[in-house]
């Protein structure tokens, strides 16, 4: 309950509504998140991150998706290792790529919403998702941006 507390007032706190906070937040919160679950992660972000300013529904968004893909990881993976990594450009673009068993797209639980919440909050953003089964799952996250 304190961990999602945390998350809220992060999300919502002003004071950290550049890109540098998003992606050093998602970042670090991907290394311990996944460390507490014994699955090791390689972080790869750029160095001198620029503080644009990113509209608090934005940096949720992102966000939420970021720790979505890493519970369903976690939770349905089997994965003992996760790269992570953000590239910038006239967007962001976030990949996740576990070297867990993929996603069995014919067998999904009939009241799982992972997937479906993570498209959702990309399209109200204008970002886009795309899924791969590449000896594990790869996620990529791109939303446009201003830079």
């Amino acid at each position: 309950m304190t961990e999602k507390m945390g998350e809220i007032v992060w999300a919502l706190n002003e004071k950290n509504d550049t890109l540098a906070d998003l992606v050093a937040y998602s970042r670090s919160y991907a290394i311990e998140y996944l460390a507490n679950h014994n699955i090791q992660c390689e972080a790869n972000t750029p160095l001198g991150l620029p503080g644009n300013f990113i509209a608090g529904e934005i940096r949720r968004n992102i966000f939420l998706s970021v720790k979505e893909c890493l519970h369903n990881i976690v939770k349905h993976a089997g994965a003992s290792c996760v790269h992570f990594s953000v590239a910038l450009s006239n967007k962001i673009q976030i990949t996740i790529h576990d070297n867990g068993k993929g996603i069995d797209w014919n067998n999904q639980r009939a009241f799982s919403n992972g997937i479906h919440n993570i498209q959702h909050r990309m399209k109200e953003i204008n970002g886009e998702v795309k899924f791969y089964n590449e000896q594990g799952t790869k996620v990529i996250l791109t939303i446009p941006i201003s830079l």
